[in-house]
């Protein structure tokens, strides 16, 4: 029977799992539901696991105690007494033959390329997230009080309406794409709305749908050289900048040469955003090596499980292009 390593990313909306032999190869690779024990519950999240288990298994014709090791970077996995519960309740029963680790699904991206000591992922997509070890070390920040850029944009147009800041072509473009008519209006209905003052004009469906593509949206003013939409951006570096500092200081990486993993489709993505944050980080780690993720998180997963395993995979190992982004196959 084949020796397997299994790699697991689970958010809320999904989960991934991956099954890689001895040589490098992916063996099966299979999608099942949400795996956050936050909102689904232990029961539920086992449930889903074994489901895909099996469903993988299959595809590589193997059993769980083919299984020598397993990594898996998991939504909800914020605290030091997750990780027992979890592999308690969710891990445990499944019946694997080897040691499996639990992380937070914001750590598996430092081994997206290669197992690695020391390193920072920050991870600014859907939501912030930034992890990093030195050793045996690690430390995560989950960002309670670091703004996102949709909230950086939205920031500047209630200074606006509250006569902090002054009217600019930029803001009233933002306003029109939110549907509202001035700043004042913005103000009223955003931050003081019908969520408790009945006879204030709710704030309308289109406009929360237009705010979940303010990233996207300032991309393309950017592109365009907006002033406005880089200066948006660059306000959203320095946000980045903070919990970026918090990984290193804590980890006392500062001085020291490591690699910088950049995840997550907003920063990923929208390139002056990341020249600005390359930028303004350069000071706090003159000796770091940034590096934009071209794999999927599950990658990293497969990497560290297999030196959970003792293997030394060989070059131009998990290559599938089940593994990567679209357009960034090796």
């Amino acid at each position: 029977m084949p020796k397997l390593i299994l790699g697991a990313d689970g958010g809320n909306s999904k989960t991934h799992f991956a099954l890689a032999d001895e040589g490098g190869r992916l063996r099966a690779f299979v999608e099942g539901g949400p795996s956050n024990h936050e909102t689904k519950g232990f029961g539920p999240v086992l449930r889903v696991f074994r489901d895909m288990l099996g469903r993988a298994l299959r595809q590589a014709g193997g059993r769980p105690g083919d299984i020598k090791a397993a990594c898996l970077g998991l939504a909800g996995t914020d605290i030091a007494v997750d990780v027992p519960q979890t592999i308690r309740h969710a891990i445990k029963p499944l019946g694997l033959g080897g040691p499996a680790e639990v992380f937070n699904d914001a750590f598996i991206p430092l081994f997206n390329d290669r197992f690695r000591t020391r390193g920072v992922v920050v991870n600014a997509g859907m939501g912030l997230k930034w992890l990093g070890i030195n050793g045996k070390r690690t430390h995560m920040i989950e960002g309670f009080t670091i703004r996102g850029l949709k909230a950086v944009a939205i920031h500047e147009l209630s200074e606006v309406g509250e006569g902090i800041g002054r009217p600019t072509e930029h803001t009233r473009a933002l306003l029109r794409f939110l549907g509202f008519k001035s700043h004042e209006e913005f103000v009223e209905r955003w931050d003081f709305g019908s969520r408790v003052r009945p006879y204030v004009k709710p704030v309308p469906a289109r406009a929360w749908r237009a705010h979940d593509e303010i990233p996207r949206w300032l991309a393309k003013r950017a592109a365009r050289g907006s002033r406005g939409a880089l200066a948006a951006l660059d306000r959203f570096a320095i946000e980045l900048v903070k919990g970026t500092r918090g990984v290193i200081d804590t980890l006392g990486l500062g001085r020291l040469p490591f690699e910088m993993l950049l995840s997550g489709s907003v920063i990923v993505n929208i390139v002056p955003l990341r020249r600005a944050f390359m930028r303004r980080i350069r000071p706090f780690a003159p000796r770091a090596r940034i590096i934009g993720m071209r794999a999927r998180p599950i990658r990293g997963a497969l990497n560290y499980a297999a030196h959970m395993a003792g293997w030394q995979l060989p070059a131009g190992a998990l290559a599938e292009r089940e593994l990567w982004y679209p357009g960034n196959r090796p």
